[in-house]
């Protein structure tokens, strides 16, 4: 398991890394068309749909699998705050158990709407151009199946006798 650890989080900082320069080049193309927009009036082409189509996507679906290495989605402890350790461990693996099975279905899903469009070389048409979205929709199933293996190697390492939390 220490294997496929390491193995993940190479890969979890790696899409991190990616969703960080995305979120640095949308940064820049959104003030670029602004000043153009402002300054010249001349706005870049296609903004808006490189934002929603490339940017949005990956700066969403990018990083989840490392907050999920760190353990820091949302948490709510109101009612295990009482619990003794070995419930609420048992409940954390419960939970992490579901949370990836419902993971890895939507990873499956949104993975074969990938391959459609795909197959289909999808695009979106701008004023002056054509912009193939296709590859972004990738970011989707390999963020969600980043964070689904995350979950349950975490849910296999709460429920091994050992109970370290993953």
């Amino acid at each position: 398991m220490d294997v496929l650890q390491k193995l993940l989080d190479r890969a979890a900082r790696a899409a991190v890394l990616f969703g960080a320069v995305l979120i640095g080049l949308m940064a820049i193309h959104v003030a670029l068309d602004v000043t153009l927009r402002y300054a010249f009036n001349a706005p870049l082409p296609g903004t808006v749909s490189f934002v929603s189509y490339y940017y949005m996507v990956a700066v969403i679906f990018a990083p989840l699998a490392f907050v999920q290495s760190k353990r820091e989605h949302f948490f709510a402890e109101i009612v295990t705050a009482q619990w003794p350790p070995r419930a609420v461990r048992f409940l954390d693996a419960i939970c992490l158990l579901v949370t990836g099975l419902v993971l890895f279905f939507l990873t499956w899903r949104t993975g074969a709407y990938a391959v459609t469009f795909t197959k289909a070389r999808a695009t979106v048409e701008t004023g002056f151009f054509t912009i193939p979205t296709w590859p972004s929709r990738w970011f989707v199933p390999i963020g969600l199946g980043l964070m689904a293996l995350y979950a349950t190697l975490q849910a296999l390492r709460l429920a091994l006798p050992s109970g370290r939390r993953a």
